[in-house]
């Protein structure tokens, strides 16, 4: 019975729409979307009715809510000739007694990769009302120490540094399990294909990533009727949704304030939309961003709506933020306006200036050289401004970021756009901004 199951695991794995952690997903339509939420809503298993399991550890998605004192960290080794012995008779301490567990299956496919390739913790704790050890995702790591109240240099570090020693992976575990144990509250364990991608805080509240989207979706609709998915980029703890406002009359009159600034701005192509960023395992705020796209340029339209998964988040109250985002792109047209008529000397200067200030990445400089040769003779503030929006664009198309730092780069340079880009003085420095 357990081979069986093994094998369903492995088949099970394989179709997965995430093919690793580290894994990132384009979603190109409605199709698309429609799997990846059906992927992280569904109980992978039952699909016939049972409920396969091995060493009676069952399989699903959903979030459970031990208390934090009864969470014990176990570790396996992942050196091939260690491992099963590890395996073979796992344990932890509680006050002072010693809590034996089944043995952990390495021929389960999750348990092997979170043994070789991951952190190597196991999560043992009673969930669905008896004692289970379940495999780590990375990404856990850091919420488990915050819990234990040692999210710290020397618990998150797995190898010797130039001038510390990293913990053995046992005593490690030990000490962690020992503090999660002084926790009088409760904790909430979110499982994803019967792995832990993350022990959340007994405050945190969790919102599916599907009716985040259907909620802001229904509310943008109120004034855009058209309003449509347009395109995503998703990770495994992250999503990135894209919606399109198919509002003609909105880009019209969006279109009238470029042509009719002090250096105008005409684009063959314009669109309105609404960028949705959130993470179904509470890794980060759920954020709402208006911007537009002229031909093919992606301009961020200032700070974001945001709600944090704590008290007071729910999808009534998000809907209420987001009713307000036609209020927010009407500010950020008017922020535009302004920074077209904004006199800036030398665009690639400043361009180095905030990118050096706000530790912007590589692309800057690509950028800034390339502002050089386009504006000799100096340009305007909207050019600065497009220029960030271009630094954060070609750093995402470079596959080097997940999805998640992506959502963070797009927030930074959408929160440059209030800057004087006109006050960069000619000999380097820049003016201290109140």
């Amino acid at each position: 019975m357990a081979n069986m199951a093994n094998e369903m695991i492995k088949k099970l794995w394989c179709e997965r729409f995430f093919a690793s952690e580290d894994d990132v997903k384009k979603l190109k339509d409605t199709d698309d979307l429609a799997k990846y939420f059906a992927d992280i809503r569904e109980d992978v298993l039952v699909k016939d009715g049972s409920r396969p399991s091995v060493y009676d550890t069952e399989i699903w998605n959903g979030i459970e809510e031990p208390m934090t004192a009864d969470i014990g960290i176990v570790t396996v080794s992942k050196y091939p000739l260690l491992a099963p012995l590890d395996a073979q008779a796992p344990k932890f301490k509680r006050n002072d007694y010693e809590i034996s567990l089944p043995p952990i299956d390495l021929e389960d496919p999750r348990n092997r990769r979170c043994a070789e390739e991951g952190t190597g913790w196991f999560v043992s704790t009673v969930l669905k009302r008896k004692l289970q050890t379940v495999p780590t995702l990375t990404m856990a790591k850091n919420s488990i120490l915050r819990r234990a109240g040692l999210d710290c240099p020397t618990f998150n570090r797995d190898e010797n540094s130039r001038n510390f020693r990293a913990l053995e992976s046992k005593r490690r575990a030990e000490l962690i399990t020992e503090c999660l144990g002084l926790c009088s509250k409760r904790a909430k364990v979110v499982i994803r294909y019967g792995e832990v991608f993350a022990v959340r805080s007994e405050e945190f509240v969790p919102m599916a990533e599907e009716d985040v989207y259907n909620t802001v979706l229904k509310t943008i609709r109120a004034d855009h009727p058209d309003a449509a998915f347009r395109e995503g980029v998703v990770s495994l703890p992250y999503g990135i949704l894209s919606i399109a406002l198919n509002d003609p009359l909105q880009e019209e009159g969006f279109r009238a304030r470029l042509a009719g600034m002090k250096s105008p701005m005409k684009c063959d192509s314009l669109m309105a939309g609404v960028t949705l960023s959130m993470s179904n395992v509470g890794q980060a705020a759920i954020t709402v961003s208006c911007f537009y796209e002229a031909d093919g340029r992606h301009i961020r339209l200032g700070t974001a709506v945001r709600m944090t998964h704590d008290a007071g988040a729910s999808l009534d109250a998000l809907a209420d933020r987001c009713s307000k985002l036609g209020a927010q792109f009407k500010d950020a047209e008017e922020k535009i306006e302004r920074l077209g008529a904004m006199d800036v000397e030398h665009v690639g200067d400043a361009i180095r200036a905030v990118a050096k200030r706000y530790n912007l990445p590589a692309a800057a400089e690509e950028v800034a050289a390339e502002c050089d040769a386009q504006f000799p003779t100096g340009g305007s503030g909207l050019d600065c401004y497009l220029a960030l929006c271009d630094i954060a664009d070609r750093q995402a198309a470079s596959g080097k970021m997940s999805a998640d730092r992506q959502a963070d780069l797009g927030e930074k340079v959408a929160a440059l756009m209030d800057l004087p880009f006109d006050r960069y003085g000619q000999d380097g420095t820049w003016e201290a901004i109140d």
